[in-house]
């Protein structure tokens, strides 16, 4: 299934702020994340580019110890899959040359102050529940002794 998700929304929920909102919505049909530091280092067979990115402080690190024509070919590599999103966790404010290919791929980029492992968490909750089947039927409910019970 593939929902469209609001950017500011999404960004409300997982306690976060929008640095740039992209289109306003973006696509998802999993609530798989994706950390991408083997994609930074070059590797990209397996990449799976339709989850939520998420960039943490070993992401971050990595990427600030490449030279600057390294980092802006990786960057545009990664972006060049059309992703969702990218979540950057810890605080960390986006590198220019990640805000410019962003921008350039309307691919919007979500700041938050909590760590990696409290906003994967929370957006696969979040994803999740976006993401569950849904199916409408014609019944009625009643409650006999207590217990409801679905009538079709």
């Amino acid at each position: 299934m593939t929902k469209n998700i609001d950017v500011n929304y999404f960004a409300s929920r997982i306690g976060a702020e929008v640095i740039y909102e992209g289109q306003g919505v973006f696509k998802i049909t999993t609530s798989d994340i994706s950390r991408p530091a083997m994609q930074f280092a070059g590797y990209f067979e397996h990449f799976v580019p339709k989850r939520v990115q998420m960039i943490g402080n070993k992401e971050m690190g990595f990427l600030t110890s490449l030279e600057p024509a390294l980092l802006e070919k990786r960057i545009r590599e990664f972006m060049s899959d059309k992703i969702p999103v990218v979540v950057l966790c810890n605080g960390d404010e986006p590198l220019d040359i990640l805000l410019k290919v962003a921008m350039e791929n309307k691919v919007p980029i979500i700041k938050t102050v909590r760590s990696t492992s409290t906003t994967n968490h929370r957006i696969v909750d979040y994803l999740d529940d976006e993401l569950a089947p849904e199916v409408t039927v014609h019944a009625n409910l009643v409650e006999v002794f207590n217990v409801g019970v679905l009538l079709r």
